[in-house]
């Protein structure tokens, strides 16, 4: 008997208005630099790494875009 796992992917957009920078705040008006890492948690949170904004930041289900945490200078844009 074989096993067979059936994948279903898609991508959509969930955070961010399309403009480089940093900002937190509702899911749609927040900004992001150099996002380069995405999981989700227990919690049914997005985390996202971000290189250029050296950040850990969180997507949580209602929409609302927060920083865990930054480290080192903030990048210019």
């Amino acid at each position: 008997e074989r096993a067979e796992l059936e994948t279903m992917w898609s991508v959509e957009k969930v955070a961010g208005d399309g403009t480089v920078g940093f900002r937190d705040g509702a899911a749609r008006e927040a900004c992001f630099a150099g996002p380069s890492g995405i999981t989700v948690n227990f919690d049914n949170e997005i985390i996202i790494s971000e290189a250029k904004n050296r950040s850990l930041r969180k997507i949580r289900p209602d929409g609302q875009v927060s920083t865990i945490y930054r480290w080192g200078p903030e990048e210019q844009f």
